[in-house]
């Protein structure tokens, strides 16, 4: 079903976004940086290749391809 958490994969700047499409609005930007431990979200799902996240108590959508999965919930 896709709950745990996720992290960023890479370091950077990546968007999340109000529904599973990179045309819609971005609700906030995701960011990782070298030497820090990365942040993680309440991973809510998976959606034809996006999780739905929680990011700050707002709901959004990042690609799976710019994040890890991990079944460890920790919240």
């Amino acid at each position: 079903n896709g709950r745990g958490v996720v992290f960023l994969k890479h370091n950077g700047k990546f968007p999340a976004y109000s529904e599973p499409d990179s045309n819609s609005s971005i609700v906030a930007y995701l960011m990782a940086e070298d030497g820090y431990v990365p942040e993680t979200y309440p991973c809510l799902g998976l959606c034809d290749g996006w999780f739905k996240i929680d990011v700050g108590g707002k709901t959004a959508y990042i690609e799976t391809g710019f994040v890890i999965w991990d079944a460890t919930d920790t919240f």
